[in-house]
C-alpha cells in the first residue's frame, strides 16, 4: 500500500498549491487578492481567517495579466466567464469575477500603467495562456474535468 504524501493526488494537490502561492504571492496578483481578502474580512469580522477559494486567486493572476496587456475590464470578465467552468470547480462555485475584483482598482492599476493610453478589447494574446493558468490553479472536479 503506498503511502499517503506519496500517493498522485495527493503529489498533484500539493504541487498546484505550491503554484499558486507562487503565482498569487507576486506584487500585482498579491493586490487584488489582498483588497478581496480585506473585504470579506470586514463582512465575517476582522478574527474571520479561512483559505481564499483557487479561483479567487485565478482571479487575482487574470487581472494581474490584464492590467500587464492594458485590457479593459470589460473584455476580462468577458474572457473570465469564457474560460471557467464553474460547475466543475470543487470550490468557488458561486464566485464572480466582478465580485472578487474591483473595477476601481483594476482601472486604476490599469491607468498607473499605461498612463494616457486607451485599454485595448484585444484578448488574442492571452486568452490561451489564462486557460492553462485556469486548469493549473483551479481544482476541478476529475469526473467533469475539461
Amino acid at each position: 500500500m503506498p503511502k499517503p504524501h506519496t500517493t498522485p493526488n495527493h503529489l498533484e494537490s500539493l504541487l498546484r498549491e505550491v503554484y499558486v502561492h507562487r503565482a498569487a504571492r507576486k506584487s500585482l496578483p498579491h493586490l487584488f487578492i489582498r483588497e478581496h481578502e480585506q473585504i470579506r474580512q470586514a463582512a465575517k469580522g476582522r478574527n474571520a481567517e479561512s483559505r481564499s477559494e483557487d479561483a479567487v486567486y485565478f482571479f487575482g493572476v487574470a487581472a494581474a495579466t490584464g492590467v500587464r496587456k492594458n485590457l479593459t475590464y470589460d473584455a476580462l470578465a468577458d474572457l473570465m466567464r469564457a474560460i471557467r467552468r464553474p460547475n466543475h470547480e470543487i470550490s468557488g462555485r458561486g464566485l464572480k469575477f466582478e465580485s472578487v475584483i474591483s473595477r476601481e482598482t483594476y482601472d486604476r492599476q490599469r491607468r498607473h500603467r499605461y498612463p494616457g493610453a486607451m485599454a485595448s478589447r484585444n484578448i488574442s494574446g492571452i486568452e490561451k495562456k489564462l486557460e492553462m493558468e485556469y486548469k493549473r490553479m483551479v481544482t476541478l472536479s476529475p469526473i467533469k474535468r475539461d
